[in-house]
């Protein structure tokens, strides 16, 4: 799965680390691959498009391979399990949470497990949910206390499903 996105522009829109008054401005775009197997992305990576991209011409563009990381998706859906379910069509709107944790042996382990259990109740209970998955990098090296929740959906009605339940609520 292919998804870029920018910040929010709609009045009172949530802007996390964007500044008010600039995420009209922006011309950031941020972008994620979900690739089904670490083997895929490794191929990928060796592919002379890639090599291309992050060559000194993408380097003058300000695009580096810093910016690249790997996030492996360890609980939650990137998409839905359910084949008698209709297509839902694009995301309308994309969210992108990052939780750091205090530090503390297994605290990273305890949030993603209290997390994936609430993912599997909004796969149950939010068919406008589109993507709901925890994910962390692969090595503790590189985000040792970091996890991300990447969330889609279907449109701005079904975000606001999602913030009033009572599931939701318990989890702040």
């Amino acid at each position: 799965m292919r998804c870029f996105f920018t910040p929010a522009t709609r009045k009172g829109a949530p802007l996390g680390k964007v500044p008010p008054g600039e995420a009209e401005q922006t011309s950031l775009i941020a972008g994620i691959e979900i690739f089904t197997r670490p083997s895929a992305l490794t191929a990928i990576q060796a592919s002379p498009e890639y090599k291309e991209y992050f060559s000194p011409v993408g380097q003058g563009e300000a695009l580096f391979t810093r910016d690249v990381t790997a996030w492996y998706p360890t609980a939650g859906f990137v998409a839905r399990k359910d084949k008698d379910q209709p297509e839902t069509g694009p995301a309308k709107v994309v969210m992108l949470a990052r939780f750091v944790c205090k530090d503390g042996e297994g605290m990273r382990e305890k949030l993603v497990a209290v997390l994936g259990t609430f993912c599997d109740w909004v796969e149950s209970h939010e068919p406008t949910t589109l993507t709901y998955s925890v994910m962390i990098q692969p090595t503790k090296n590189n985000a040792p206390n970091e996890v991300l929740l990447f969330e889609r959906y279907k449109d701005l009605a079904a975000l606001s499903t999602h913030s009033k339940t009572a599931e939701f609520r318990a989890m702040l």
